[in-house]
Formats: C-alpha cells, structure tokens, sequence
C-alpha cells in the first residue's frame, strides 16, 4: 500500500472518529424534541460588570480582582453574599430561550417590552454590553416576553430566570453582616449600655412588648405613642454601614475591647440551607466602640462575622437612648409623656 494511499485511510478514519466522538457528546434530537436555543450568549468568566432595574429600584455589581469578588458599586464597595451570588454570572452568561417569538414587532406595548419592567445590562470584556430587556408574563405565567436593545427579535425565556434576576433587586445580596428592615420584619431587639440593660418583642396579638417573660400576658407593653415615633424608624437597621476592615485586627484602637453598647436584632431573613435560600429567623449582634473620626459613625463588631464595621450616628445612639429611659406605657390614668 503507497504512503498517499494510507494517509488518506488515516484522514478518513479519524473523520469517523470524531463524527462517532461529537454524536456521543451532542446527539441529534429525536423527532419531536425540542432544540435548545440561546437569547444571547457569553462566557461566564468574561462578564465583570452587572446592572438590574426593577420595580422602580436599580443596583450595580462590579468584579473585584478574581472572579469571586464581586461588589455593590456603592461608595464603600460593599461585598456581596457570596452565597447568594454564586452562579449567577453563569446563570447570566446565556439563558436557554423556549422559541423566537416573533423577528420583528412594530408595537412592543402588548408585551411589555415599549417601558420595560425590567432591564438587565452586562458589561463583559473587551469592552462589550448587552442590554435585556424583560417584558411581561405570558398568560400561563411561563415565560417572560424578552428582547435584546437594539435588536428587533422579540423572545419567550424562562419566568424563573427573570425572577431570579429581579430578586437582586427586591431582596438585594447584601452580605450576612449587613442588617436591612424592614422594621416589620423584626420581632426583638435588644439593647445594652453601660450596663443598663433592656429587651423587647413582639407578639402577634398584643404588639411590641417589653421582653420580661415567656408569657405574652404577663409582659408590660410599651408607650406606643413613643415606641412609634423614637424606635420604630430604628428597626429599618442603620443608614450607614459598611465595612471598614475585612478582618478586625486589635480591638483597643476601636474601643470594642470593652464595649460601650451591645445591640441584638432578631428578624426574618434569608437563610441558605441545602434546598436553597429560605426564609427564616435570624439575628444580629453589634458591639458598639468609638465614634469614627468624622463623627458620622461608629465602629462595630459583629458576633460571629470577621470584618470591622461602622454604623451610623443616629441608629446607635437612637437605640441607647431607649436603654437609659424605655417607653413604658404609662399607669392607668396617666397621660402618656
């Protein structure tokens, strides 16, 4: 056999080959399944930056210095719950889409698509963006209407998808340490300082309450007159916080080695179990240092979190002023002060 003639035998064995290799891997569809198309597609490790708006709200999260670290564009860059963001660069990198619903619309309006519920803009390497735009819900509340700005194809994606982008923005991924009401989410709340102590909770029939025993009858509710205009803004959690240090190195120089004030909150939150992220309930606990230098905050640290943070002004000492003089619901008789 001439060396022209076996080469060609090798040529053609290895095209058999790999057709046998790509039909393992990527088998034709069988009559009457559906083939997976894509809306749009990107590589997961190349998108740094990532816009929601929804509902009205906007945020942006930005990649830090590996793919792991990804931020709130926010003055302070705070970090986000990795736990909550994981896979969510994947999850943006190309959605599945169910059809092409239509390759051009002169009337975006019946889906939703002229003043779009939601817009999602992806910023990726080398410069590129992609804005989404997601529209209404079809009837059977399956799929969102989407197209891409300046494209005229309009969509059917997955509602899930949509919705697992539009909770960035109604249930943002703030990291575990960093506490956002709202204030009806919370049902105690602790407070100590310099050694006065004072607990309250909340009970479904007979409102806030001071937290004095383990039957709701026995325990003394508070001034609700008070509780409404001195507390109840508290609860929403600080204006500012933020994180000052990622690890707290040395407690003397921000006043926690021995705290001036210990602030607990229980709320319902988010927990992340083996099922996924769940509501439940949770607490926070901040020792309160020093004033900051500009006087706009105090340090903090919270019980089981690594990081130095700070908390505003006014929620500390909000929160101290009703452990030096609680809102006791005045005797009967009494006029409330």
């Amino acid at each position: 056999m001439s060396l022209r003639t076996s080469l060609i035998l090798l040529l053609l064995l290895a095209l058999v080959a790999g057709y046998l290799v790509l039909n393992k891997l990527h088998p034709p569809p069988q009559e009457g399944q559906r083939i997976t198309r894509f809306f749009y597609a990107l590589s997961d490790a190349d998108i740094n930056q990532v816009t929601v708006f929804s509902q009205g709200k906007e945020y942006t999260f930005v990649q830090g210095a590996t793919r792991a670290d990804w931020y709130f564009e926010d003055a302070h860059k705070t970090p986000v719950d990795i736990d909550r963001w994981a896979g969510t660069t994947l999850l943006l990198s190309g959605p599945g889409t169910n059809r092409l619903l239509f390759e051009q619309v002169e009337d975006l309006a019946p889906y939703g698509l002229a003043d779009p519920q939601g817009r999602i803009s992806i910023r990726a390497k080398g410069n590129r963006e992609l804005n989404v735009l997601l529209g209404n819900t079809t009837e059977d509340g399956a799929n969102h209407y989407a197209k891409l700005e300046g494209s005229p194809e309009v969509y059917l994606v997955d509602s899930s998808w949509g919705d697992v982008l539009a909770a960035m923005v109604t249930r943002p991924p703030y990291p575990q340490w960093y506490f956002q009401g709202p204030a009806d989410l919370v049902d105690q709340i602790d407070v100590t300082y310099r050694g006065a102590k004072v607990a309250f909770i909340q009970d479904s029939d007979r409102g806030w309450q001071f937290n004095t025993s383990d039957d709701a009858e026995l325990r003394p509710s508070v001034d609700t007159q008070r509780w409404d205009t001195e507390v109840i803004s508290l609860l929403a959690g600080p204006t500012l916080q933020y994180q000052a240090a990622p690890d707290l190195k040395g407690t003397d120089a921000y006043g926690l080695h021995n705290p001036t004030a210990v602030i607990r909150i229980q709320f319902l939150g988010i927990v992340s179990t083996e099922e996924g992220n769940v509501p439940a309930f949770r607490s926070l606990e901040w020792d309160i240092g020093r004033k900051t230098e500009d006087g706009q905050g105090y340090y903090a640290k919270l019980l089981g979190f690594p990081p130095l943070v700070v908390v505003d002004t006014h929620w500390v000492e909000g929160l101290t002023a009703i452990a030096q003089n609680p809102p006791h619901a005045p005797a009967a008789g009494r006029p409330s002060s």
